[in-house]
Formats: C-alpha cells, sequence, structure tokens
C-alpha cells in the first residue's frame, strides 16, 4: 500500500484512542531523507487527572520529553507523521501494528491481535523491576548502561528492557526452588557481548541470593577480555569465561541452566545439543538467524499448496525461521523436556524477540509428539541441524 492517508489514518485512529492506546514508537529515516531524531516513543500519562500524550524524542544521546493535551493531541500527531520515518509500531489493548516504509515508498503493514491492558498512566510511574531503573547498581553502571546516578543511558534503553525481562521470564517460571543444591551452575553458550549473561549471574547472585557459578564460552577473545574486565571491577570469583567453539567445549561441570541468546544460526542447535546431553534442567534460548534449513528449503520439492510462500524470498526466510523453531521446540519435547515459545520483548525492542523456554522432566517420550515430528520433516523434505548433532541415539527413537 501506498505512503497515503490510510497510512496515517490507522496510526491515528489508535494513538487518538484514550480508552485503548497503550505505546508507539517510530523509528529509523526512509530512503534520501534526514531526520533529527533517531527514535520517538509515545505513551499516554494521566496529568492532574487529564489524559495527555507523553512524546519523548530520542537523538541518540538524550531524551526529551513533551506531554501534550488531549486537544492538541492531533495536530501534534500529524507533525510527527509528516516527519520520514521508516519504521512505526503501535500498540493498543486490542492489536499491534507494524508499518515498514520501503524503498519505493511503500508501506508494508502488518496487523496482529493481542490482549494487553492499559499501562499505568502515572506520570511518575515506576514499574517493578528485577533490577530497576533510579536505582543505583553496580553491575549496571559498570557494564555502561546506567550512569553513577542511578540513570539509565538513552541509548542504553532497549538493552535495559530486553535485561528486565530476560530476568522475569526465569523468575516467572518458579523452577528454580527446585534445585535442593548449591551453587546453581550456569552455562551461557555463544555468549557475545554477555549483558543477559552478567544480569542473571548477577541477579541470582545477589538479589535472590542463590548461590551460583557462571561460565559463558564465546570465540571472540576481545568480547572475553572486557568481559573479564568487568568481572575484576565487581570482584567476583564465581564466573569466568572461556574462548573457544560451543560444540568443541567441553565443561567441566554438569550445568543446571543452559542458555542460548542470539547465537547465530546453528550455533543455537549446538547449545541445545549441549543442554541435552547433560539433562541441563532448564534452558533459556533466543534464536538468532536461521540460514541452515532455508538453504534446504531452497533445494526441496516443495509441496504444490506451499508454492505461493516459497516463491518470495522474505515468506521463504520467515517460514525457514518457524519451522527451524519449530523443530526445536519438538525435540525438546520428544527428549523429556516441557517446551514453550514465546515472546522475549516486544518486536520495537529487537526483532529477534522469540524465546524457546525448557524444562526437563524426564518423562518417555511422547508418541503423539514422535508422530508429529516426523510428518513436518516428510512434508517439507528437510532434517533439522538438532537432529543431525544428536545422531543415532535421537534417529532411533523417532524410528
Amino acid at each position: 500500500m501506498a505512503v497515503n492517508e490510510r497510512f496515517e489514518t490507522l496510526i491515528q485512529e489508535r494513538v487518538l484512542e484514550p480508552s485503548g492506546f497503550v505505546s508507539a514508537t517510530f523509528s529509523g529515516v526512509r530512503r534520501h531523507q534526514t531526520l533529527q531524531w533517531q527514535k520517538i516513543t509515545l505513551r499516554p500519562v494521566m496529568l492532574k487527572g487529564a489524559w495527555h500524550l507523553q512524546i519523548i524524542y530520542f537523538d541518540g544521546r538524550h531524551d526529551i520529553r513533551e506531554n501534550v493535551t488531549q486537544e492538541a493531541a492531533e495536530k501534534a500527531l500529524q507533525d510527527l507523521l509528516a516527519m520520514p520515518f521508516s519504521h512505526y509500531f503501535v500498540r493498543t489493548t486490542e492489536d499491534e501494528l507494524h508499518i515498514r516504509i520501503t524503498k519505493k515508498g511503500k508501506a508494508l503493514i502488518k496487523k496482529q491481535r493481542t490482549s494487553t491492558s492499559l499501562p499505568n498512566m502515572n506520570h511518575d510511574r515506576r514499574k517493578h523491576l528485577p533490577l530497576p531503573d533510579h536505582v543505583h547498581d553496580p553491575y549496571l553502571q559498570a557494564s555502561g548502561i546506567m550512569n553513577a546516578q542511578g540513570q539509565v543511558l538513552a541509548n542504553k534503553r532497549s538493552k535495559f528492557v530486553q535485561i528486565n525481562k530476560f530476568l522475569q521470564l526465569v523468575e516467572e517460571m518458579a523452577e528454580l526452588k527446585r534445585f535442593e543444591h548449591t551453587p546453581l551452575h550456569i552455562l551461557d553458550c555463544g555468549c557475545g557481548s554477555a549483558y543477559l549473561t552478567f544480569a542473571v549471574h548477577h541477579y541470582l547472585n545477589h538479589k535472590l541470593q542463590i548461590p551460583t557459578v557462571t561460565v559463558g564460552v564465546d570465540i571472540s577473545e576481545k568480547l572475553l577480555q572486557r568481559h573479564q574486565a568487568i568481572v575484576e571491577q565487581m570482584g567476583w570469583d564465581n564466573i569466568h569465561f572461556e574462548i573457544g567453539t560451543i560444540i568443541e567445549y567441553e565443561p567441566t561441570f554438569q550445568p543446571d541452566i543452559v542458555l542460548a541468546l542470539h547465537a547465530c544460526d546453528t550455533a543455537t542447535d549446538e547449545a541445545l545439543a549441549k543442554a541435552i546431553w547433560s539433562k541441563s534442567q532448564l534452558i533459556f534460548s533466543v534464536p538468532c538467524c536461521h540460514h541452515h534449513l532455508q538453504e534446504q528449503l531452497e533445494n526441496s520439492v516443495v509441496i504444490s499448496p506451499f508454492e505461493p510462500v516459497l516463491r518470495h524470498n522474505i515468506l521463504r526466510e520467515r517460514m525457514g525461521d518457524i519451522l527451524t523453531d519449530s523443530f526445536r521446540a519438538a525435540i525438546l519435547r520428544i527428549l523429556g523436556y516441557k517446551t514453550q515459545v514465546i515472546e522475549f520483548v516486544s518486536s520495537e525492542h529487537t526483532a529477534r524477540n522469540l524465546m524457546i523456554r525448557a524444562v526437563y522432566d524426564g518423562n518417555v517420550a511422547d508418541k503423539n509428539h514422535i508422530r508429529e515430528y516426523i510428518a513436518l520433516k516428510s512434508m517439507w523434505n528437510v532434517t533439522p541441524y538438532l537432529e543431525t548433532l544428536l545422531g543415532d541415539s535421537f534417529s532411533a527413537l523417532i524410528e
């Protein structure tokens, strides 16, 4: 659909509806255009008992906030929509609206039904967070997320949101109580920048008072040197990092929790295989790219009803993403894990926002799950990389 009144109206209808509007984010810049602002965020607030639209302008370094009355909100929103942003995300209590402006000026629109409660609209609201804002935290400061005054830096806000959402997803499972031994052992496979590695280690040890030992594995020596500097600054002696590939790393302990957070392509499968082999009790995986199965789709015999889907590169890519994670979740279920595939954080913070969360219960493989898995493989004529890694033992189980 072309960029026109319909595109603007979709946003206006949602933002200017006080009974349903939750939040909105405008970001990116259209081709051959310039913008003063890197991102603009909108949210409703109550001031002196009246609904206002709060507009937060972010220039890459600082937030500038403006509160607009309901009467003036329509004109303010028209001015914002006149700016050449390329991405729009609007959330209401009933749906989410994703709009992307292409290089040719077309608006690609996606609507998704949701059920979201209205936010707390107090202007000075404070959310209950595992690692709260405006509270001095030595780790958040050492990692460059928070300044000495306890304020989250504007350009680290999305990372701060990711960290807290991840900790909430860990805590809400209530599975930490199942462990009768301490210390707990965490293995983070492909730890990368290690923001979440440090965060969960810090939270368990120093907030929940659960003694925890953490090991992060990654191939980047430069990153691990940075992590070691943070370890020394914090004075922690129960977390360390190893240089190496996931598949070749041999832990000297049995991990209770395995993390695989944004591990690229088959590195996620290697991490899941490590967790399965060690019978890790908890798995938290946020996959990244999915090239391995997508390449198989390009060369597989296409099933007739799906030819219109696989004909388009972007649709084939997304189908590959969905299938890869469906196979991963199915394999975990077959091997005795209660498995959920859930949203990690909103897509306004990261495009890779799917999480596979699994708890080991050791139950015998359900024959229905095996039949579903075999049928899905047969339908798409592919072999998931995780199955290949697990080898003969898994093959014998599904025969």
